[in-house]
């Protein structure tokens, strides 16, 4: 597959300790560059990935010239909903590549050309629905598409203009647009997404779980490990991303080569050809489905005491 892509990064403050491993499976996609705009510095880059040093400042300047009016962008996080706009605020750098894309950092990528070739990315304009990896036809005509009616999330005067997170970058909001309006888009669920809710890995919503599983990445690749019929089966992913984890360990990085589980406590060297069953118990064991239970209701709680404190103080 003939196509040049390049993934963009906003990062802004000091580096997570794990980004090493992050850099390592960046490095494996060899046919996908990243971008990386950022205040931070590193010492050895893969040839595929280079930082560009910018302020959060600058990045507003972009937003600012792209949308038209003042935007508010005070904060790093709120960088996420001006994802869709990339192909144009980015646009000088982005001038050789067919696709252009975003990422988060709390995730490992996995074979993601091999994805992209299987579903045949040249059929969609957008191809992947989360924020944390997507992935825009590079056309003036698909690069303006943020502009368009569709978003369930808010208003672009919204968006642009309040301080909140709105999540634009994902399903409620470009993910709508393109929806709606028809534009051609992928949005099969072939990453895992891991839940911070639960204390072991499990994955989000609706995708499927198993009482006995492990995620680990291997030569370049993202995979569980699971029991399923008393036997164990693997599958793949395209990437793996692990919201609100904190700053994961790196445990024995020296004896971390080609693979390693990526664990609720941190990543670990895989010294076996394979995840084992013994392997699941000892890094992402299950407890019980009442305690899984208990863990989703204290995370509601702490949602709703959220989302009431932030409606007090909208109030005052």
């Amino acid at each position: 597959m003939n196509i040049n892509i390049c993934v963009i990064g906003i990062y802004f403050g000091k580096l997570p300790q794990y980004f090493n491993l992050w850099l390592k499976s960046a490095e494996k996609n060899s046919q996908i560059d990243f971008l990386i705009f950022t205040d931070c510095h590193y010492k050895k880059l893969p040839k595929n990935v280079r930082f560009i040093n910018m302020r959060l400042s600058d990045v507003k300047k972009r937003a600012d010239n792209v949308i038209g009016f003042e935007i508010e962008l005070s904060k790093p996080y709120k960088c996420c909903d001006y994802r869709p706009c990339f192909g144009l605020m980015f646009k000088d750098y982005l001038q050789d590549y067919d696709y252009w894309g975003h990422c988060d950092f709390d995730m490992i990528f996995g074979d993601i050309m091999s994805y992209l070739k299987k579903f045949k990315i040249q059929k969609y304009d957008k191809f992947l629905s989360q924020g944390h990896l997507a992935f825009y036809r590079n056309t003036p005509e698909n690069n303006n598409r943020f502009w368009m009616d569709g978003a369930v999330c808010g208003t672009q005067k919204e968006v642009f203009t309040l301080p909140k997170a709105f999540a634009f970058d994902e399903t409620s909001g470009i993910g709508s647009i393109f929806k709606k309006n028809k534009y051609s888009y992928f949005d099969k669920r072939i990453f895992a997404d891991i839940t911070p809710i639960h204390n072991r890995f499990t994955l989000t919503g609706n995708d499927k779980n198993y009482d006995d599983q492990v995620f680990y990445w291997k030569d370049g690749k993202v995979y569980r490990s699971y029991v399923e019929n008393s036997e164990l089966k693997i599958e793949e992913f395209i990437y793996i991303h692990f919201q609100k984890r904190g700053n994961l360990e790196v445990h024995n990085y020296n004896e971390i080569n080609q693979c390693f589980f990526v664990t609720k406590s941190g990543f670990f060297p895989m010294n076996s050809e394979y995840a084992t069953t013994m392997d699941i118990q000892k890094y992402n064991p299950y407890k019980s489905n009442i305690i899984e239970k208990y863990e989703e209701f204290i995370y509601q709680c702490k949602t709703w005491i959220f989302r009431f404190k932030r409606k007090i103080k909208l109030v005052q």
